[in-house]
């Protein structure tokens, strides 16, 4: 018998870049715009500019020092700021951090791999190098929802500018979406499931691009609508919860692919729990169980019917029960996904039994009418 052991590597990149104060993060008060000098100058939506401010309520704001809100956004087709917009709704001031860093040495650059990530879509030069990355973290951070922030979920999003001076990029990676804002609700915690919320009430919640002359915008599809708390499934790169764009010129749209984050867990049954339990007494019998995933249970019966049963689950667990009788029967059992059954029912040569119910066999029937013989003859003498 021959043991084939398969090893299998998963590898799930992740965009993610580090945050926080221990990979050199600085901390933004949350009441003041953090202003960020941008050198080269930040190509985008046509113009170049050298400055910008990180604002609160999740988005970037291009020349400009002044503190800015969700509330300069709310007739997206009047917005006179040039901004840059991953989650402009009304963030709270209780909980979470906001954290960002500017990275401008080639190694620290080349880190955070987002040459790599640029280089691999059409829409960039092959030898696409930054200048510098700003990395901007909302962490953890609540909705003020008129002023009960503390009894709701919490986002982790993270905004990336980079640029070359010539082609800028910009990654919006949602990390944990956990709320949604909607400008009209007095009691937002009463509302755990969105599917409550009455179709009209709107959800203000936006993601997007404004040149900042009033109407030239680019909003994201998902933007004001429930399936914005669903974001973490979409992606543009096959990272889930990752979208990037090219923003030097009118940001280009991007294709949202879903995804579905599977859960894996290959094994060689190295991790396997058996019970075993024998009784020697003329009928023997073995009950065993094993626990392993995934795992396949052939279990062994003596019978005179064979019965395979298949059926197909990505988790498996396996009960295997053998018993020595005189006859045998065979059942194997594998759960897998998606579904199938297969049951396949075999009779094979029956072997040869002697009848308790048909009297004797053949053999004693001929033993005994030779002694019947023999004691009629000894009554004739």
């Amino acid at each position: 018998m021959k043991l084939i052991l398969f090893t299998l590597c998963f590898h799930l990149g992740n965009a993610l870049l580090s945050f926080g104060t221990s990979a050199g993060d600085n901390v933004m008060n949350f009441n003041t715009p953090a202003l960020i000098n941008l050198r080269p100058g930040f190509p985008y939506y046509g113009n170049t500019y050298n400055s910008l401010t990180i604002q609160k309520d999740g988005f970037v704001v291009f020349a400009e020092t002044n503190v800015k809100s969700y509330s300069d956004f709310l007739n997206i087709d009047d917005v006179k700021l040039a901004s840059i917009g991953i989650w402009i709704a009304h963030i709270g001031t209780v909980n979470g951090n906001i954290f960002y860093r500017l990275v401008n040495d080639p190694i620290s650059i080349a880190k955070t791999n987002i040459s790599s990530i640029a280089r691999s879509l059409s829409n960039f030069a092959a030898d696409f190098t930054p200048s510098y990355v700003l990395v901007v973290t909302w962490y953890d951070v609540g909705t003020e929802h008129f002023g009960s922030e503390g009894d709701f979920k919490k986002n982790t999003i993270q905004l990336i500018l980079a640029t070359d001076g010539v082609q800028s990029l910009a990654s919006f990676y949602f990390v944990t979406i956990g709320w949604v804002f909607f400008e009209d609700i007095t009691n937002y915690a009463a509302y755990p499931d969105l599917s409550d919320f009455p179709p009209e009430i709107p959800i203000s919640t936006k993601v997007g691009f404004f040149k900042g002359d009033g109407p030239t915008k680019f909003i994201l599809p998902l933007s004001m609508t429930k399936e914005l708390k669903q974001i973490e499934k979409y992606t543009s790169i096959g990272e889930p919860g990752q979208l990037i764009f090219r923003v030097d010129k009118t940001p280009e749209n991007v294709t949202l692919l879903t995804t579905t984050t599977t859960s894996s867990t290959p094994t060689t049954a190295p991790t396997t729990t058996t019970t075993s339990t024998t009784a020697t007494t003329p009928s023997t019998t073995t009950t065993s169980t094993t626990s392993s995933n995934p795992t396949t249970a052939p279990t062994t019966t003596p019978t005179a019917t064979t019965t395979s049963s298949t059926t197909t689950t990505p988790t498996t667990t396996t009960t295997s029960t053998t018993t020595t009788t005189p006859s045998t029967t065979t059942t194997s059992t594998t759960i897998t996904n998606p579904t199938t059954t297969s049951t396949t029912t075999s009779t094979p040569t029956p072997s040869t039994t002697e009848s308790k119910k048909g009297g004797m066999s053949s053999t004693k029937k001929a033993t005994g009418c030779r002694y019947r013989h023999i004691i009629q003859r000894l009554l004739q003498l």
